[in-house]
């Protein structure tokens, strides 16, 4: 999907945000729903980082990390959720990605910054959110308010409705810089 909100370092707002995440449509988009046992939520994570102009990618060179994009893959190699939780801590600060607290991530997509929740799985499968402006600000009891491809696909929600609150603490939180 070739999104039309795009959001560049320096043009960042809370409603552009907005604006960039809801085109993806993850409820209704075919390109997010479950095939068998496969989930996108790397994919709808991928999607709206390249849209925002902060890309966490899909496609790495196999040697040196660099992110690739399709069709130039040749010596690539694709990134499930796990791989891409790796990729973050590895090379993430060198693309603008830092890791934050779950208050942080939140203040900082209220101000129209690309956040995303990750979650590494050894031995299963990883998950990604990406962190959504709220009116609300952080909220102690239900975390930080989000989109997501997965299991269940939702446009706005909380993390505890994926996550049981004593297992956030398994969970990092990273925004663009």
């Amino acid at each position: 999907m070739q999104p039309v909100m795009i959001s560049k370092i320096g043009q960042r707002n809370p409603l552009l945000y907005q604006q960039v995440i809801d085109q993806f449509q993850v409820e209704t988009q075919n390109r997010y729903k479950i095939k068998g046992h496969d989930t996108y939520c790397n994919i709808f994570m991928w999607d709206v980082t390249s849209a925002m102009g902060a890309e966490i990618p899909h496609w790495v060179d196999e040697k040196t990390g660099v992110p690739r994009r399709f069709p130039d893959i040749k010596g690539a190699r694709e990134l499930n959720a796990n791989d891409t939780v790796d990729w973050l801590r590895t090379y993430g600060k060198d693309y603008g990605w830092i890791k934050v607290s779950a208050e942080e991530a939140q203040m900082a997509a209220n101000k129209g910054e690309p956040a995303i929740t990750a979650f590494k799985n050894p031995g299963g499968r990883g998950h990604f959110q990406i962190i959504r402006p709220s009116e609300y600000g952080y909220d102690k009891e239900r975390g930080v308010f989000i989109a997501q491809a997965g299991a269940k696909n939702f446009n706005s929600g909380y993390i505890t409705q994926v996550y049981q609150k004593n297992r956030l603490n398994e969970i990092e939180y990273y925004i663009h810089k």
